[in-house]
């Protein structure tokens, strides 16, 4: 085996924070037209770029398909996400 401890924690750690998104994503689309892998793989054609200098990630322009899956969940599709105050917000509600 090629893997180390670290490689190992990080591994156990994504699989936990995956299962954890997936029951969140069932419990708010229940009724949905698309079935959880269905939406997962139609979100999966959403493009985005970092730019590092400004520490932006930049989305693209959702298609009809994405867009229907999004609002389904009740989010709306940033056009732009700041990293630095993303990070923040997030590790401020987990406190």
């Amino acid at each position: 085996c090629k893997w180390s401890d670290l490689t190992v924690r990080g591994k156990i750690l994504s699989d936990v924070i995956d299962s954890i998104l997936r029951s969140k994503i069932q419990q708010i689309r229940k009724g949905s037209v698309y079935s959880l892998s269905a939406m997962i793989g139609k979100c999966q054609s959403l493009m985005c770029f970092r730019d590092k200098n400004s520490e932006q990630v930049y989305v693209e322009v959702a298609n009809k398909q994405v867009r229907t899956c999004y609002e389904e969940l009740g989010v709306t599709v940033p056009q732009k996400i700041d990293l630095k105050s993303y990070m923040t917000d997030l590790f401020d509600q987990n406190l």
